[in-house]
């Protein structure tokens, strides 16, 4: 590989032929740059809709198994999905006031990727018709009997219910999806004309780096919205803007629903238990993250409608 191929990161095949750059995911686009490598896989920053995917995309199966194993997690199931229930409630602890604003006046809601089962606890009982999409059946299972609601065990893709839904929300999820833009469709697709996309997820500036986060988790992890893909998702699909609230990522990098959501690694999990348990150890975490690398990454909430509504 030549120097300027390297500088470039583009790869070359035997004999020093050089290989097209993958498409991004997104657009579609070969015009890309390489941001860094973790885990064995580039991470690439598309120049037109400045998504950042990762090289090689992992396989259907590879997708299927990272959302089904609890791995690592706990012996038993049982206690895996309490860990995992305790993180939902300290997650919507935080966050639930500032979603439900934008579902004041609905009367249905699917959440796409719902977990255990916590936020459609709390729709409702705030009255709303609450589905939700989980994989992972012992997840699925745990959402139905805590909620009594309707959870389709199936990518969002395949579903067909027949009906539409006031609102949907794809919390933390986008990064796991393996096709963005089937997502989409099918979310537009369920959705009902007036009704509002409510979308929790990264945004990153286009400098950003490795060690902006602790651990990438690729390829669990597979995309990350840079400033301005959502524009490009309102052009390319026809939705448009509603509200954006972009907050600083170290509020929820070091925040206690992340700390206290299970992982897979036993050792990490020990480590964040005793971070738990220092007294305003993930104020000084979050003092010295931003002191370093702040202004990079954010998490954001996002409220989409479509357009011709």
């Amino acid at each position: 590989m030549s120097s300027i191929e390297d500088a470039m990161g583009i790869p070359s095949g035997r004999g020093g032929l050089v290989l097209a750059r993958p498409k991004c995911p997104l657009c579609g686009t070969q015009d890309s740059e390489k941001r860094f490598v973790e885990n064995g896989y580039g991470v690439l920053r598309c120049n037109r809709c400045e998504l950042l995917f990762i090289d090689p995309y992992p396989s259907e199966t590879e997708v299927r198994d990272s959302v089904t194993s609890e791995k690592g997690i706990a012996e038993d199931q049982t206690a895996a999905l309490q860990a995992r229930y305790a993180a939902e409630v300290a997650f919507f602890n935080e966050n639930f006031e500032a979603i439900f604003i934008h579902c004041v006046g609905a009367k249905s809601l699917l959440e796409v990727g719902c977990g255990t089962g916590r936020l459609l606890e709390l729709m409702r009982d705030a009255g709303l018709r609450a589905e939700g999409v989980e994989l992972d059946p012992w997840r699925a299972e745990a959402a139905r009997s805590r909620s009594g609601c309707t959870v389709h065990v199936a990518p969002v893709e395949e579903l067909h219910t027949g009906r539409k839904f006031d609102v949907i929300t794809l919390i933390n999820v986008l990064s796991h999806i393996p096709s963005l833009t089937d997502l989409i469709d099918a979310v537009k697709r369920l959705l009902s004309d007036r009704g509002k996309l409510i979308v929790i997820a990264g945004e990153m500036r286009g400098d950003v780096e490795r060690g902006d986060a602790l651990h990438w988790a690729l390829p669990i992890h597979m995309h990350f919205l840079g400033f301005s893909t959502i524009e490009h998702i309102c052009s390319q699909f026809g939705f448009r803007i509603l509200h954006r609230e972009r907050t600083p990522y170290s509020k929820s990098l070091f925040s206690e629903a992340r700390f206290k959501a299970p992982g897979r690694s036993r050792v990490r999990n020990l480590i964040k238990g005793l971070v738990l348990r220092l007294p305003f150890a993930l104020r000084l975490l979050r003092w010295n993250y931003d002191r370093k690398r702040g202004g990079r990454v954010y998490t954001s909430l996002v409220v989409l409608t479509k357009e011709e509504a």
